[in-house]
């Protein structure tokens, strides 16, 4: 009876052409070993609009990293504790890449482990930020959104801490 059009938060926020470039660049790899936890994770992130691909320990992480084209993957979200390697020791094995793209893309901690010694262990292994298990949409909504306008801005300096309020 009737057509129903379909926009995206970003065709709603930016104009044509950086609706175009966002929606582009959306790709986030989440990494969890736990298939529950990514699953709803990905559920989470894909609410946004975002394209969500999954590597399940921090090997498949560091290989995805290594072999995608430079900027495919706007955002890791990187769980801590997994097998085989964990996502501190997958976080320097990035940050140790040759490529320059490997050295600046953004990757976000989750974890249950929410002390400040937490925090400060993933900032210092070369993570940007660092979110508390369980998920809250609005968590996610709120790194992921940020990363979407710095992507677009292409203002991601090599391991310095984003502001996630300053790019929402």
């Amino acid at each position: 009876l009737g057509k129903f059009l379909i926009f995206s938060a970003a065709q709603c926020l930016f104009s044509p052409r950086e609706s175009a470039r966002l929606e582009a660049r959306a790709a986030l790899l989440l990494v969890e070993d736990n298939q529950l936890n990514a699953e709803i994770a990905a559920e989470l992130l894909r609410m946004s609009a975002l394209t969500v691909d999954c590597a399940w320990d921090g090997i498949e992480a560091v290989d995805c990293l290594a072999n995608c084209p430079n900027g495919y993957y706007d955002m890791v979200f990187m769980d801590i504790q997994m097998p085989r390697m964990n996502g501190y020791d997958a976080t320097r094995a990035i940050r140790s890449s040759a490529r320059d793209y490997c050295k600046r893309v953004p990757i976000v901690a989750m974890t249950a482990n929410a002390f400040a010694e937490d925090v400060q262990a993933a900032k210092t292994v070369g993570m940007n930020e660092h979110i508390a298990k369980p998920l809250e949409l609005a968590t996610l909504a709120a790194s992921s959104g940020g990363i979407r306008a710095a992507a677009m801005l292409d203002a991601f300096p090599a391991l310095t801490p984003i502001d996630w309020s300053a790019l929402t």
